[in-house]
């Protein structure tokens, strides 16, 4: 659990726990829609907050307030990220590869928003690795070959070094493992196909 600093321990400091929590419950339920609007109103809430920072109660310390909006609105992005992924998964499953490949790019830039911040985690990484090649998988199924290459490259890239730290545990490994293993499998494929 995030600490709320002092001045943010008032009622917009609650109000942006509880939305974060139903944003993480509706991506749990599977109401990808709903997930991605729930985190997107703490964005808006986060730019009220700085804008308005006399409406937050007591004073307290700015880099500390500062510390608590910036991991509130790198969890939105992570919750948004996750929900456009697993969207994202349910659409190629559905065979709406067209789909899938907007939600996967959508995932992939809120990673590079959580990734860029210096903050992100091992199962942050290997979920940007997934949408890279879940991204290949749509581009391959729409005949995209080249831009499916590149998906998978950039996604076994990402892999290989997460996996070559076996003190690396807290993401899932055998999952990844077999991704990347499916990844060369593919890149070698493609390569073949356009060297013909």
């Amino acid at each position: 659990p995030v600490e709320i600093p002092e001045r943010t321990s008032s009622f917009h400091g609650h109000l942006s726990s509880g939305m974060n929590n139903c944003g993480k419950v509706l991506l749990i339920l599977e109401r990808y829609p709903e997930s991605i609007a729930q985190f997107q109103e703490l964005f808006a809430l986060e730019q009220y907050c700085r804008a308005h920072p006399d409406e937050l109660g007591k004073s307290g310390d700015p880099k500390r307030i500062d510390q608590f909006w910036r991991g509130r609105v790198l969890d939105a992005h992570d919750g948004i990220a996750k929900a456009h992924y697993q969207w994202g998964k349910r659409r190629l499953n559905d065979n709406q590869p067209d789909l899938a490949m907007d939600d996967f790019v959508k995932s992939l830039q809120h990673w590079a928003i959580v990734i860029d911040s210096g903050e992100a985690t091992d199962p942050q990484r290997s979920y940007l690795a997934s949408s890279h090649f879940h991204l290949a998988i749509a581009h391959r199924r729409q005949g995209h070959q080249s831009e499916a290459l590149a998906e998978y490259q950039l996604a076994a890239a990402m892999w290989e070094p997460l996996l070559a730290d076996k003190n690396r545990q807290s993401f899932n490994r055998q999952l990844a493992e077999s991704h990347l293993y499916e990844s060369h499998v593919e890149i070698k494929k493609i390569q073949d196909q356009l060297a013909v």
